[in-house]
């Protein structure tokens, strides 16, 4: 029962040390660690052949991995926990996309609208808006979808 105890206590305390690394107490906290976020991320999909993450794969990381080079990894979309007027806009083309011949879902119109309306759930900024990870993989997604549209 005690090695039962020890086990829970020891895995809690690692799943707090890791999600740590993930969450922003501040705005300028997320930008901080989204840079290296970011760049983790490039890495993983150049490694996997585009694969983000289960289920989303990405077309065009090479053209993506250079924007995000040119712009020392910044994201391009969203700034200190809040989206940017341009980031805005083209989620709004991507949920529209229809209207212009296109699929929303060629541009990860899903996957995106879950993480946006997990940040409006998020009102009071006190879980999913912190998220880091979260922030990154929306801003790659639509990175890549712009290159994409263009």
């Amino acid at each position: 029962m005690n090695v039962f105890f020890l086990c829970a206590l020891v895995s809690c305390s690692n799943k707090k040390k890791n999600n740590s690394a993930t969450i922003a107490e501040s705005p300028t906290e997320m930008q901080e660690k989204s840079v290296s976020i970011i760049q983790a991320f490039l890495d993983k999909i150049a490694a996997s052949n585009g694969e983000l993450d289960s289920g989303t794969v990405l077309r065009q990381t090479a053209i993506a991995k250079f924007l995000y080079e040119k712009n020392g990894y910044e994201p391009l979309w969203c700034s200190k926990q809040e989206w940017l007027p341009a980031g805005d806009s083209l989620y709004n083309f991507i949920t529209t996309a229809k209207l212009f011949g296109l699929f929303p879902e060629d541009y990860f119109a899903d996957s995106i609208r879950a993480i946006r309306e997990t940040f409006i759930a998020d009102s009071l900024s006190k879980g999913a808006r912190k998220e880091v990870n979260l922030w990154s993989k929306a801003d790659i997604m639509l990175t890549n979808a712009f290159v994409q549209i263009v």
